[in-house]
């Protein structure tokens, strides 16, 4: 599975730009709960935790049980946090409300993604959902991705992307699927900070600084004054009867 070859061998990296730069993706989470929509008592499963610190983005007057796995062993390992695979999560027989997994998937095959929706269906309770945030087929951050970092990264990135026709693949599944377009910025104190977390979050070591502004400019279309750039999810809410 290409989520543990990255993963496994960009781990630090990864880690060093959510600890050193903790609010950067504070819009992104906030968001991925909003569609959630979570309810008082329930239990929300995040499958692969991806080590963002999402749960205290959850209110704490909902109660939520919280509960995050890695399905890399490295990330899982730097962070302490449990692991599992995405074709055998360690929970009973609808014992879930909500399943999410953000801004991963787009590292899986069809197949593996079938794997991973029937788990789901499995853990999911009687009118439980699971919730999936990706990167848009030829979308901007596609094309940020899979040309720019897949030529920066010394490990490439070639993600397969999502369009509305993946939610056959969840239908097939048992499950009823609506879908929406979520947009937000990622936010930086200044342009030096822009630079550093998005070299550490994407492994990217060969680009120049000149190169990067370009990259920036050219794929995510960044505003250096106001610090930041615009990034967007397609998501899908795929729900049991």
């Amino acid at each position: 599975m290409d989520y543990n070859h990255q993963f496994s061998r960009r781990a630090e990296s990864y880690l060093s730009a959510l600890s050193k730069y903790p609010d950067v993706l504070e819009k992104e989470l906030m968001c991925a709960i909003h569609q959630c929509n979570l309810r008082h008592g329930e239990t929300l499963l995040v499958i692969p935790s991806s080590c963002e610190k999402i749960e205290k983005y959850i209110p704490a007057d909902l109660k939520i049980k919280y509960k995050a796995f890695e399905t890399n062993k490295e990330l899982a390992e730097l962070t302490n946090t449990a692991q599992c695979s995405f074709h055998s999560i360690p929970y009973t027989n609808q014992s879930v409300d909500t399943m999410l997994s953000l801004a991963s998937l787009h590292h899986c095959t069809n197949e593996e993604r079938i794997q991973f929706y029937k788990e789901a269906k499995r853990v999911l309770k009687p009118g439980g959902k699971l919730v999936i945030g990706d990167v848009i087929q030829d979308s901007e951050q596609d094309k940020w991705l899979n040309i720019f970092v897949n030529m920066h990264n010394p490990l490439g990135h070639i993600g397969k992307f999502w369009t509305n026709e993946d939610a056959s693949l969840m239908q097939s599944c048992g499950f009823t699927v609506a879908t929406s377009i979520q947009e937000y910025t990622w936010d930086f104190s200044d342009k030096k900070a822009m630079y550093d977390f998005v070299r550490r979050l994407f492994s990217i070591h060969s680009a120049s600084d000149e190169e990067l502004s370009d990259g920036l400019t050219n794929y995510l279309h960044a505003d250096f004054e106001n610090h930041g750039f615009p990034w967007k999810l397609l998501y899908f809410t795929a729900s049991l009867p």
